[in-house]
């Protein structure tokens, strides 16, 4: 079994701060052991941090020295596997809160076979054809090492995680933002948040980006990761996103004022649609309205440019 050792505690539900240690891999197939000093440990994945253990993410620096077992060492960027690309980012996944080795192995791993088969590609792959389209992960036991009061040096178990390079990874996939300035990869943190099921219009005052936990953040739920590329290309994508909301087939007509649908919003804001005004000569005809839970009442869809008029 492969196996991983952080010397410092993982951050975990009850104690969520990054830490910075060196991290150990010994890999079975090989018997080789790979030595990275100066890795930032954090948290990792939305879902992952509702655990009290969570899926930690290790992230070189360029102060982070790797040393393979051959004697050879690196500077910021490691080969975690023979046949995989250099990383400078790691995520491994605690099999609770992600998908287990099969998955991992199995069928994401086959899709990236199949792409390379079949000739799919991209810009990144166009110009380096080791770049990947899917992740890679391979089944590791990990362990947290430790120093007792007496000076004994105590290994924790922390169980088995699914661990390769980081999905966002750049030089993994390619997320090159020297070469491709206009670069963005984002991901929906979850099936829940509205924002992630095109549910709501998405206005920059209301969506906004964290930069502790590199999420858009809607109404305190994180909705959308940001895993590569420029944070602020998301202005590139913001119209697509607003033109997918705007062709919506969950939204209805309203056949009163805006003030009546407000005054029976109880029965109307857990349908899971959106209603125009279709009352004839009212000022709001035609107005597009959903249900903002932050103001407790049905607002004007706005995408910039005020509220969306499904005739205008």
């Amino acid at each position: 079994m492969n196996v991983f050792t952080f010397d410092k505690e993982f951050p975990n539900l009850a104690n969520p701060s990054s830490v910075t240690g060196t991290l150990t891999m010994t890999f079975a197939s090989t018997g080789n052991t790979t030595t990275i000093t100066k890795v930032k440990c954090s948290g990792q994945g939305t879902s992952s941090k509702k655990y009290w253990e969570w899926n930690e993410k290790f992230a070189l620096g360029s102060t982070s020295v790797v040393t393979y077992s051959d004697g050879t060492t690196e500077t910021g960027i490691v080969k975690m596997f023979s046949d995989i690309p250099k990383c400078s980012t790691l995520t491994a996944k605690k099999n609770w809160a992600s998908s287990m080795q099969d998955h991992k192995e199995g069928s994401v791993n086959s899709f990236n076979a199949l792409a390379k088969k079949i000739g799919l590609t991209n810009e990144a792959i166009d110009l380096d054809s080791t770049v990947r389209h899917s992740v890679y992960q391979e089944p590791f036991v990990g362990f947290s090492k430790s120093t007792a009061e007496d000076g004994t040096v105590v290994y924790t178990c922390m169980g088995e995680f699914t661990f390769g390079p980081d999905k966002g990874d750049k030089y993994c996939f390619g997320y090159d933002t020297t070469t491709f300035p206009g670069l963005i990869s984002i991901e929906g943190s979850d099936n829940s948040p509205l924002p992630a099921l095109f549910r709501v219009p998405w206005n920059t005052s209301r969506i906004t980006y964290s930069t502790t936990d590199s999420t858009w953040v809607y109404n305190n739920a994180n909705c959308f990761d940001f895993d590569g590329g420029l944070a602020s290309n998301i202005s590139k994508w913001i119209p697509a996103y607003n033109l997918v909301y705007s062709c919506s087939n969950r939204i209805l007509p309203f056949d009163g004022t805006l003030e009546e649908l407000n005054a029976a919003v109880s029965t109307y804001k857990s349908t899971g649609f959106d209603y125009w005004i279709a009352k004839d000569k009212d000022e709001n005809q035609y107005n597009l309205y959903y249900y903002e839970a932050g103001d407790g009442a049905f607002i004007g869809a706005d995408i910039g440019n005020g509220t969306i008029n499904l005739k205008t």
